[in-house]
């Protein structure tokens, strides 16, 4: 059974994948059914991701976390925290308060990411 700090470390090391671009990383954390809801509202499927992977428009710089919740649920978990992202997008650099919810499943090949929701906070 996996750990709650485990499944931390694992969303932590989504928003690593997306800092570096890391495409066979992305690969394996992100389910091929995995939505991503950012904090536009707009849901993004693996493929857009993937898309979004080989021509960046924006690119995540750092993220901090703060207050993390976990839940486990059998095979299923939820992560939850606030913190700030810090993100380039066309040159112009902005941080913003954010917090997000992570879905992780236990698939046969690991904990894959099935959904990650993004909200920014005023």
């Amino acid at each position: 059974m996996i750990s709650e700090s485990e499944l931390v470390a694992l969303s932590l090391e989504k928003f690593k994948v997306w800092e570096s671009f890391d495409l066979n990383k992305f690969e394996q954390l992100f389910d091929a059914e995995g939505l991503l809801i950012c904090y536009n509202g707009k849901p993004e499927t693996k493929e857009e991701l993937r898309q979004e992977f080989q021509n960046p428009k924006r690119r995540l710089n750092q993220v901090s976390l703060r207050r993390p919740i976990v839940r486990i649920f059998g095979t299923t978990a939820v992560v939850h925290a606030e913190g700030a992202m810090t993100m380039t997008t066309l040159g112009k650099e902005e941080t913003h308060e954010m917090n997000f919810l992570d879905v992780w499943v236990e698939r046969e090949n690991g904990w894959k990411l099935v959904s990650a929701h993004f909200n920014q906070v005023n």
